[in-house]
Formats: structure tokens, C-alpha cells, sequence
């Protein structure tokens, strides 16, 4: 007899479970957290500039108004992409602090270390 595949079962340890996943952003500053924002797995440029359009800029002039404020990010491809970078050209009160991708001092002791 033909065993029937639709209703085969697999022992615990040989099931695939499926992988969730969902990314957050979110921004702090000596005021306290501010909003945490729900975002896809991958998140591209437009995604991140309507997230600070959208949630950043509210909330922050919320609390500091039209006070000119340094904004920090990491270099990831999002954040140092022409589009992200042209919307803080356009929005002066976020100056934007220089983030090093990697520190020579603290670099250069892989070459001894191993």
C-alpha cells in the first residue's frame, strides 16, 4: 500500500520550523527613549526616510521643538545612502555626527594578536 505523503509525519527533531523575523527602530536621547517602530526584516532607504519623516521628526520636536540637534547612526548601506543623506541635507536641525567604520587604534592590534 502507497503511503500517503499529505498526512506523513515527521518526528520532532526532522521538523523545519519557519524563521520569524521583524526589525525595530527606535531613537534615545538624555530625555529618555523616544518612538520604537516596527519595521520589515530588510529595511531599504525609502523605508528608513519615511520612518524618520513619519515617527522621528514628530516625536523629537515633540520634546526639543526647533532645536538644532546631532542625530548619530552607524554606517550601514541604508544610513549612508544618497537618499537618507540628501533628506538630512534638506532638514538642517539634524546635523549629522561623523561615525568612524573602523578605528585604526583599536584595529591595528589584530596584526599582532592574531
Amino acid at each position: 500500500m502507497p503511503m500517503n505523503t499529505s498526512t506523513f509525519w515527521k518526528p520532532l527533531w526532522c521538523q523545519v520550523y519557519e524563521r520569524y523575523m521583524e526589525g525595530l527602530w527606535g531613537w534615545m536621547s538624555a530625555a529618555g527613549p523616544g518612538e520604537l517602530v516596527r519595521t520589515g526584516p530588510r529595511m531599504n532607504a525609502d523605508e528608513y526616510v519615511n520612518i524618520l519623516e513619519t515617527a522621528m521628526v514628530p516625536s523629537v520636536r515633540a520634546i526639543y521643538g526647533d532645536e538644532p540637534l546631532v542625530f548619530v547612526q552607524d554606517n550601514s548601506a541604508v544610513h549612508s545612502s544618497r537618499r537618507v543623506r540628501q533628506w538630512f541635507q534638506a532638514h538642517p536641525q539634524f546635523t549629522l555626527l561623523d561615525w568612524p567604520g573602523k578605528v585604526p587604534r583599536y584595529e591595528s592590534h589584530r596584526k599582532f594578536m592574531g
